[in-house]
């Protein structure tokens, strides 16, 4: 009786010495806080917002150019077919070709202004990736519902 109550003692007692304990799970240094971590939610879709933005403009500005594009090759067949000796046929031709050109020149800013507002979301976009990417964050309950709020 003695020897089985010894095996019963002992069956019980191996699984709790061959238990593991873990300690507990060590976090980045670096972590973010729950406002940090709002700021990168809110900073990221801004610059989704802005970037839809430039890629709508682009795509505004491309179709533009296709355009100018197209008004460019008619001026040029209208110009080997143009009677030079006929003054206000001359006229004409040098009105259009100076309206495509102002045209061409406006398009040009707009070109400019655009990449230079990608230049700046690109930036935007560099500086927010600094701060947020590769950082944790780790809520502590419940702030977990807050993120998963956030997140939707």
């Amino acid at each position: 009786m003695k020897s089985l109550l010894a095996v019963a003692a002992l069956a019980v007692a191996l699984p709790a010495v061959a238990q593991t304990y873990y300690s507990p799970r060590p976090y980045p240094a670096d972590r973010l806080s729950r406002g940090e971590f709002n700021d990168c939610l809110d900073r990221g879709a801004a610059l989704r917002d802005r970037k839809e933005g430039i890629d709508e403009d682009r795509a505004h500005l491309d179709r533009e150019a296709a355009e100018i594009a197209r008004a460019g090759a008619a001026l040029d067949a209208q110009m080997r077919s143009l009677d030079r000796t006929d003054a206000t046929a001359v006229a004409e031709y040098n009105a259009r070709s100076d309206r495509l050109n102002r045209r061409v020149a406006r398009q040009n800013e707009r070109v400019a202004e655009l990449n230079e507002r990608a230049a700046l979301l690109n930036g935007d976009a560099a500086d927010m990736n600094a701060r947020c990417e590769n950082r944790v964050y780790t809520p502590t309950a419940p702030a977990w519902r807050d993120r998963d709020d956030r997140l939707r």
